[in-house]
């Protein structure tokens, strides 16, 4: 037998730290309607602004007064916070509201009806398994879509709050 086999096995002195991080997620269903955020946010503590009513009360539950961050857009009221009484501007950009009976028109159908026309068809078509109509509107349709979204970036400045006044 070789002598490494008669020394025994090698000891080593070894430190072993174990450690244990527990963290809690509350989550909270809200439906894509009632949440807006920052275009350029990565999370929701460092946004520039975010609406939803419970995340900005969560945040801020005393309403302290102070350089407006947040706001949120409850019935017919505009609440900032941190609470500020100084003259605002603000620009709001809202959802296309959805079409039904009692809301049959919006202000994109009076915009761009073509949109909502090449669209259907699109649907229709590709419902019929018709590939060649399909392609047809479909590509009319992602045209209108592509000028929107070139009108919007064109006309769209820099969003966020904007206090006019004397601030802290």
């Amino acid at each position: 037998m070789s002598d490494e086999l008669l020394a025994g096995p090698k000891l080593h002195d070894v430190e072993v730290r174990r450690s244990r991080s527990a963290a809690s997620a509350r989550i909270e269903p809200v439906p894509p309607e009632e949440f807006g955020i920052a275009r350029n946010a990565r999370s929701l503590r460092d946004c520039d602004y975010c609406f939803h009513p419970s995340y900005l009360h969560a945040l801020y539950p005393s309403a302290p007064a102070g350089a407006p961050r947040l706001f949120t857009i409850e019935g017919a009221t505009l609440t900032l916070a941190p609470r500020d009484d100084s003259p605002l501007t603000f620009d709001y950009f809202q959802k296309v509201p959805a079409l039904s009976n009692a809301n049959p028109a919006n202000w994109l159908i009076g915009a761009y009806p073509d949109l909502y026309l090449f669209g259907s068809l699109a649907e229709a078509h590709g419902f019929v398994k018709d590939a060649d109509s399909l392609s047809l509107w479909a590509a009319r349709r992602n045209e209108l879509i592509d000028e929107i979204e070139r009108l919007d970036t064109k006309t769209r400045g820099p969003a966020g709050i904007r206090v006019v006044g004397a601030t802290p």
